[in-house]
């Protein structure tokens, strides 16, 4: 399970279920390894939209997720009525609360690196086709701009011909 503070599908659903697949032997392990992927932020409007008791449990995990190091009035009494509403979230609510200052600040600092390193990756992935972009709009710019060199050719050997049909009807009218 993968629990993203962000977005990386382009849909309004904050919860994906994928099946693992080996392409490249065209294996599939028969549907014994699942992937959930999570996207917290998602869960926003529905935590918004819906009641606790209106919530499935997956709903109420999302959000408490999403919810649980938010300290706003309303973060903390969503927080409350999902604890009241499911017992094994208040379980784990109550081992939260156990964590040692040292513990919080470790995962903390943990789930910061993750981020970053997420980011980075984003940003090498548009680094990347920034480049590919560029490169793309150089050979067009290079193209257009030979586009114009062969167009005054052909202008500059039009003119030539035309001197050279003017050059020789002088000639004939003179012969």
């Amino acid at each position: 399970m993968s629990l993203l503070n962000g977005t990386m599908l382009p849909d309004d659903e904050y919860l994906h279920a994928s099946q693992m697949y080996d392409h490249v032997r065209s294996v599939s392990f028969g549907g014994r390894i699942h992937i959930f992927t999570v996207e917290l932020p998602k869960i926003e409007t529905l935590a918004r939209s819906k009641t606790v008791r209106e919530m499935t449990p997956a709903e109420r995990w999302a959000a408490y997720f999403f919810y649980n190091a938010d300290r706003s009035a309303f973060a903390r009494e969503l927080i409350g009525e999902i604890t009241k509403e499911e017992e094994a979230i208040e379980m784990a609510s109550e081992l939260v609360h156990e964590y040692t200052a040292d513990e919080k600040r470790y995962y903390h600092l943990l789930s910061e690196m993750k981020y970053e390193l997420d980011h980075f990756n984003r940003m090498a992935g548009a680094e990347e086709r920034g480049v590919q972009i560029g490169e793309e709009r150089g050979r067009a710019a290079e193209r257009v701009k030979w586009q114009g060199v062969v167009a005054d050719k052909e202008a500059e050997i039009a003119d030539k011909e035309a001197e050279i049909a003017r050059l020789r009807a002088q000639l004939e009218r003179r012969s």
